[in-house]
């Protein structure tokens, strides 16, 4: 089966109608963040993103907001390891 070039950049995109879950990780010396996209319509999960981490993750929080000289929304991660 032929996928179109278009189809493949459709299916990475992630919709405002689509929930993101995000989960870290480890096994032996292999430690990683599984993103997951869930889209409501269709009833579908799937592993959008896979990244390895160098170190063991303990935590993830969420930081929904940049605060600057402008404050913007956006979705940023930040993944708290063993290492400094």
């Amino acid at each position: 089966m032929f996928v179109d070039d278009n189809e493949d950049a459709e299916d990475d995109q992630i919709l405002n109608t689509d929930s993101l879950i995000v989960t870290a990780t480890a096994e032996n010396d292999y430690s990683n963040l599984e993103i997951y996209v869930y889209e409501q319509e269709k009833n579908n999960l799937y592993v959008h993103h896979e990244i390895i981490l160098s170190a063991y993750p303990l935590c993830l929080e969420w930081i929904p907001i940049v605060q600057g000289a402008e404050e913007e929304k956006g979705n940023f991660l930040a993944v708290g390891t063993f290492m400094p």
